[in-house]
This record gives structure tokens, C-alpha cells and sequence, in this order.
């Protein structure tokens, strides 16, 4: 969630065995909305880079949002959406097309404006979606999530809501 004037950039590089199964998520906020900072940071750039043991290149996804250059609120960037989350999943336990499929079929059923597709190579798939608040994004980037683990491991993911005690 960048403020206003902010500016972020984040290299993350991850080297996968063929017989790994990588799972990586990201969510953006387009600024703390509450106070009216859509969009109002200078720069926000990462660079995802995930490579084989042999250092040669999988796939790569690098955002570039610099407001002042281009708008940040694109069709093929944010639109008018709050918020954008990524899910990206390298694996070689199914075939990619399933893992795709399996992403968009959860996205589908959550009704957020998003998309899966193949990562290059057929190394598993990718997921991307928009939302404009949180609490609804989170939630369907958990399903999507749900429905991988599902598919590749046959259990649910783990809830991640903090578990409270009963009162006394």
C-alpha cells in the first residue's frame, strides 16, 4: 500500500527445481484509498523473476507503475480498481492447462473481474485479479489459492483468519 510520494521497488528472484511446486502471491493497493491517495505514490516497480536450476529464465512478470509518466488506471493496467493481486503457481504435478483452468474456474465463482493463464513454457499458470476493496480481493484470492491446493495436494488451503478463543 504505497503513500503518497512514495516510491517502491522490489526485485524477488526464485530459482525452482523442475520436480518443485512454487507457489507466490502479491497484492497492490493503488494507496492508502482511505485518504484519497489512489495512485498518488511516484513509483512502484517489482521485478519477479523465477529461473531453473541451470539459471536459464522461466517466466518473468515486472510492474512498472510510475503515475507521473503513465497513467496507473489503464485498461491494461489497474482501470479504476483499488486493488490488484497476483497468484502465481510453478508446478509440474499437473499439466498447466488444468492448473489454469482450475484458477479460472475459482475466479469465476468468486465474481472478481480477473483472469488465469499458462506461464510460458507450460510451467504452471498464473492468476491476476481486481477488486476495489480489500476484504474482497483477499477473499478471492484465498479461493483461488483453495482450489489449487485442492488440486495439487487434496487438501483445503489453511485458514489464515487468526482463531480466537471461545469467551468464557
Amino acid at each position: 500500500m504505497p503513500f503518497a510520494g512514495a516510491r517502491f521497488y522490489q526485485r524477488m528472484s526464485v530459482t525452482a527445481d523442475p520436480e518443485a511446486t512454487v507457489v507466490l502471491g502479491e497484492k497492490l493497493m493503488a494507496g492508502r484509498l482511505a485518504r484519497g491517495e489512489r495512485h498518488a505514490y511516484t513509483a512502484y516497480c517489482t521485478d519477479l523473476e523465477v529461473r531453473d536450476p541451470d539459471s536459464d529464465l522461466l517466466f518473468a512478470d515486472p510492474i512498472r507503475l510510475v503515475p507521473a509518466d503513465r497513467a496507473a488506471t489503464g485498461a491494461a493496467v489497474m482501470g479504476d480498481f483499488g486493488l490488484m493481486a497476483s497468484l502465481y503457481v510453478l508446478t509440474s504435478a499437473r499439466p498447466a492447462q488444468e492448473v489454469s483452468d482450475t484458477m479460472h474456474e475459482a475466479l469465476t465463482r468468486t465474481g472478481m473481474l480477473g483472469g488465469a493463464s499458462v506461464l510460458p513454457g507450460g510451467h504452471g499458470a498464473w492468476a491476476r485479479m481486481l477488486g476495489e476493496r480489500s476484504p474482497e480481493v483477499d477473499a478471492a484470492f484465498f479461493q483461488t489459492w483453495d482450489a489449487v491446493r485442492r488440486l495439487l495436494l487434496g487438501v483445503p488451503a489453511p485458514d489464515r483468519r487468526e482463531q480466537r478463543p471461545e469467551p468464557s
